[in-house]
């Protein structure tokens, strides 16, 4: 019975180190532009613009106007891929 238990111990050992825990969350990142007129679809293309400018290439996980109108604020959300 004993050598079951340590044969059964070993492998969830095994697959214990074989997973990947860093995987399952997302490293995200947030940044605000200035728009020089803030609306839902230009805030959405501004932050799509810059996630792809960011080594390697990131994916908006989220976007708003935090200040509409002239001269606002665009919120974008980033996460890796």
């Amino acid at each position: 019975m004993a050598m079951k238990h340590v044969i059964i111990c070993c492998l969830l050992l095994a697959l214990m180190l074989q997973s990947d825990q860093t995987s399952a969350a997302d490293i995200c990142s947030y940044a605000d532009f200035r728009a020089m007129f803030c609306k839902n679809w230009m805030c959405k293309s501004q932050c799509w613009f810059q996630s792809q400018l960011i080594t390697p290439p990131n994916v908006v996980k989220e976007h708003r106007c935090i200040k509409g109108g002239i001269y606002g604020l665009c919120h974008c959300v980033f996460c890796k891929k």
